[in-house]
């Protein structure tokens, strides 16, 4: 049996069981071959999306390419003779051929066409021709004529390129960087002129490319273009076409309209094997560039294009992330715009794709004033570098430890290496490069390796400077390997204990700033043991190292630890007067912390309110220590059902936070965060999306890989796409947070069961009952274990119910929900939903139609008032409820509830969405339309 017969004998005895049914057939009859599971999987997913029997055009399409060619060689075709086959693709073979009548010399290239059997696709072959044939560009082959053999079949006669295939032209000239990006302009203004001529390739590909002698390109294979506009008739084409799935956009693999941003985004394909001599590979929805690292182009390439890295690095990158964007709309617009930031990128000017950034477009303003530039940089740094080591020299302890002798040759050996820090920026040195503020900060670290400091200790004061300075930037994963030398060389050199413990308390920041909670325990410790030798019980610093240990306690999940280290540090910074009100505050904001994470919201906020006006008072209103109280404080509100009150303080805090921090920065990515939960919850999902995207942008580029950061917003961004109805797009993101926090933490963990509770939802809405099971034990084992947050248990609870539903065990679930009390109160409008649905599922499953309707009621009256009928949550319950007063025999309350919903969940849900499709049919049946 032929892969095709086999696919499509499998694809049709799976497409008519249940979800469940057909997850356990797929595993049993798909077991070892990975591809075949892909494959089938890709056919399920384009049924469910069309309400055409797809399976039909799908199995015509594949045996199409499935089927071997007849014996042509030698043969005839109108005045061409066969020489020798050169190519097989989806729509046929393609043959070098000779003129036959010796009127001239001429070859060409003829492409055999299959899969065009009727009339009227012959007719719009016939069209499609006319129009190609008209297509005149140096970097395109032209079709030179056409028609059918005597058998019937389609061909085309096309011009023939000598020349070699694009990747093994790579592969074989090696060509620099500046000439692959030259042919890749050329290759875009093909493209873009045969989009203006209404045509569309939808197959672009390397092997589509033929680089001439000269070293110019020729794109091929027009043959299976498809026209950008209506046909004659004035329909649309609906019938398959091939494309090959490894250059196919995702609108393409979802089969959906295929349109020039599917152009596009080939192109942006074509140019990331141009940039890094290897094929894309995707690895599936989970690892498209929406998710994808910086970098990961130059971690790709070829040996020999090594050396390109660093260019590659920024503005390619962001060329080709613009050109792989899921979302077609935030392509390119075109691929003449595509290849105008090709020409951006030569002149050294601002791309498009570039990021909106003030310090990006600094960069390129650069170039052409850099002696100017490069000055006030060198000034700036130098109040920077001067100004940290100075604050440095600060405390008792150091001041009396101070001589005149060390202190001068300390002057000395820091001038010294500043001065070299500033003769390495010296435009003359520089070659031309561009050199910022950031650049000579990363220097300066680079360049401590090979200064000769006769000092130790002043080799440790510059390293903590520096690693001081990157945290208050915003960026701790700088800042960890300069700390941990300066701790080396301090311990080393016998230096003064007091001296080390700060140093070590500066490393605990650091790595509680990358979510590294273990790293941070251990330096908290040992800080707070070095500290309490040598000073009195109610010394500041001691408070310091209190509370940085509580933060790393509760960060490993040591609650109660954490509580008394934030008291005893409350305590003491209390006994100090109002010289320490800043340092109370901050612990009274570490208690709020715990608050939150216990569960306690009300006290949260309490606590997150005292301790932002405290910082208030000592810092005033634009410090980062006061922004975060106040992004805190927002969340509690959130937690409280006060969505109003938490969107109106994020809101506040992100531009200021922007002002302080500026756009790259840890502390932003979270406050995007923050307010695209709020979004969230107050139904605002497009404004959500952007700022959760906005986020893991940040955390990708300035976190390490892995981080609990990257994880949070992560498994925020699926519960918005769950939201939304897009459970293909959340199961990814659950997956990918699920296994960076099982590496961060031992079990139970409250974090780990939080991840599985949602991955279990999203694999129950998709019907993978079978993997649902394991996630919601392990979730309600870990969350009776700690006995942490009673909501949260009844989440997974309410889980475990409804699977008992899906699963057909009707009797059992309504016994499990029996057992469970009505989530109580403000604030928990999503337990109260997904208890109301569950309770009238269960009504419907025993086709009570009205007591399922007074379920769905009963969660309307109550949400009223806390969402609004224009909650798209609330639009759901509603159309949900119309459902039911249709069985129900009461089409009037049906029209009621639907006739309201239905535009709010066009706005909110995808286009794919089964409750919207579900909506949309009641909706016709009660003849809303």
């Amino acid at each position: 049996m032929s892969r095709f017969a086999r696919l499509q004998e499998l694809f049709v005895a799976a497409i008519a069981l249940d979800p469940a049914q057909r997850t356990l057939f797929v595993e049993s009859a798909c077991a070892g071959d990975a591809t075949l599971r892909a494959e089938l999987e890709a056919l399920f997913a384009a049924d469910a999306q069309a309400h055409d029997p797809l399976a039909v055009s799908i199995a015509q399409g594949a045996a199409e390419h499935f089927d071997g060619g007849a014996p042509w060689l030698g043969r005839r075709i109108g005045n061409y003779r066969i020489l020798r086959e050169i190519g097989r693709g989806g729509m046929g073979s393609v043959f070098l051929a000779e003129r036959a009548d010796a009127e001239y010399e001429s070859r060409v290239a003829i492409k055999l066409i299959r899969g065009f059997p009727t009339a009227p696709a012959l007719e719009r072959l016939r069209r499609e021709r006319q129009l190609l044939a008209g297509l005149v560009h140096p970097h395109i082959a032209r079709l030179l004529d056409g028609g059918t053999t005597d058998g019937g079949q389609p061909y085309l006669v096309m011009e023939y390129v000598d020349g070699l295939p694009l990747a093994q032209w790579l592969e074989e000239r090696r060509p620099p960087l500046a000439q692959r990006l030259r042919l890749f302009r050329q290759l875009c203004e093909a493209v873009h002129h045969a989009h203006q001529n209404l045509i569309v390739h939808s197959d672009l590909k390397p092997a589509n490319v033929m680089v001439r002698q000269d070293g110019t390109p020729a794109l091929l294979d027009f043959g299976i273009a498809r026209l950008s506009a209506p046909d004659a008739s004035g329909e649309r084409v609906t019938e398959l076409r091939a494309f090959t799935p490894e250059y196919a956009s995702p609108e393409q693999l979802g089969g959906a309209a295929v349109t020039t941003a599917s152009d596009v985004y080939a192109l942006g394909l074509i140019l990331y094997e141009l940039l890094c001599g290897q094929v894309y590979k995707s690895g599936g929805r989970a690892e498209s560039w929406r998710l994808a690292r910086p970098g990961r182009i130059a971690r790709a390439a070829a040996d020999w294009l090594r050396a390109d890295a660093p260019r590659i690095d920024g503005d390619l990158e962001h060329v080709v992330r613009r050109a792989l964007d899921d979302d077609p709309v935030r392509r390119y617009a075109s691929a003449a715009a595509l290849a105008d930031d090709i020409a951006r990128y030569f002149d050294g000017r601002p791309l498009v794709a570039g990021p909106d950034r003030i310090g990006y477009r600094l960069a390129k303003f650069v170039r052409r004033h850099r002696v100017g530039v490069v000055v006030g940089a060198l000034v700036i740094v130098t109040i920077v570098v001067a100004a940290s080591w100075l604050a440095l020299e600060r405390g008792r302890a150091l001041r009396a430890e101070a001589k005149a002798r060390t202190e001068a040759r300390t002057a000395n050996e820091v001038t010294e290496f500043l001065t070299g820090l500033f003769d390495d920026a010296d435009p003359q040195r520089t070659q031309g490069r561009d050199i910022s503020a950031r650049a000579l900060l990363d220097r300066a670290r680079a360049r401590l390796d090979s200064t000769p400091i006769g000092q130790a200790q002043v080799r440790a004061r510059l390293l903590a400077a520096l690693g001081e300075i990157y945290i208050n930037i915003g960026q701790p994963r700088h800042s960890t390997d300069l700390l941990d030398r300066a701790v080396a060389l301090l311990r080393a050199s016998g230096a003064d204990p007091l001296r080390l413990a700060k140093v070590l308390n500066q490393s605990c920041r650091a790595w509680e700033g990358m979510s590294e909670y273990a790293h941070a325990l251990t330096a908290c410790r040992e800080a707070l043991t070095l500290r309490r030798a040598r000073l009195p019980a109610g010394d500041a610093d001691l408070g310091h190292s209190l509370d940085a240990l509580g933060v790393a306690e509760q960060g490993v999940g040591d609650f109660t630890a954490a509580e008394r280290d934030y008291r005893a540090a409350l305590a003491i910074f209390s006994a100090g007067g109002a010289e320490y009100r800043g340092d109370v505050a901050s612990s009274l904001h570490n208690l709020g912390f715990l608050a939150f994470h216990r569960g306690n919201y009300t006290q949260a906020r309490d606590l997150y309110t005292q301790a932002l006006a405290g910082k208030r008072a000592a810092y005033g209103n634009d410090d980062p220590r006061t922004l975060n109280s106040l992004d805190n404080l927002a969340q509690s509100e959130e937690e409280l059902g006060d969505l109003a009150g938490a969107e109106r303080d994020l809101a506040l805090a992100l531009p200021l936070q922007i002002k302080v921090l500026g756009a790259d920065s840890v502390a932003v990515a979270r406050a995007h965060n923050d307010l695209a939960s709020v979004q969230q919850d107050r139904g605002e999902f497009a404004a959500a999306a952007a700022n959760y995207g906005a986020a893991l942008d940040l955390y990708a580029r300035l976190e390490p890989a892995g981080s609990m950061a990257w994880a949070i917003t992560a498994n925020n961004l699926g519960t918005l796409d769950e939201d939304r109805d897009d459970y293909a797009a959340a199961l990814p993101l659950f997956r990918q947070s699920l296994r960076i926090r099982e590496a961060h933490y031992q079990p139970p963990s409250a974090s780990v069961a939080r991840v599985q509770n949602n991955l279990a939802r999203c694999e129950l809405e998709l019907g993978n009952l079978a993997v649902a099971r394991p996630l919601i034990e392990a979730a309600l084992s870990t969350r009776r274990a700690l006995k942490l947050d009673p909501g949260q248990l009844l989440d997974t609870e309410l889980l475990d119910a409804q699977w008992l539903l899906r699963a057909g065990r009707v009797q059992q679930a309504a016994r499990a929900l029996h057992d469970l009390a009505p989530p109580p109160g403000r604030g928990n409008y999503g337990r109260r939903a997904r208890y109301a649905i569950v309770e009238a599922e269960i009504a419907a499953a025993n086709r009570d139609w009205p007591a399922a309707l007074a379920a769905q009621r009963r969660v309307l009256d109550a949400l009223r008032g806390e969402l609004g009928e224009k909650h798209p949550v609330y639009a759901r319950l509603a159309a949900r409820a119309a459902a039911y007063a249709h069985a129900a025999h009461d089409d009037v309350g049906a029209r009621a509830l639907l006739e309201a919903a239905l535009p709010i969940l066009r706005a909110a849900l995808v286009e794919q969405s089964p409750r919207l499709r579900e909506a949309e049919r009641l909706a016709t049946v009660l003849k809303l339309r």
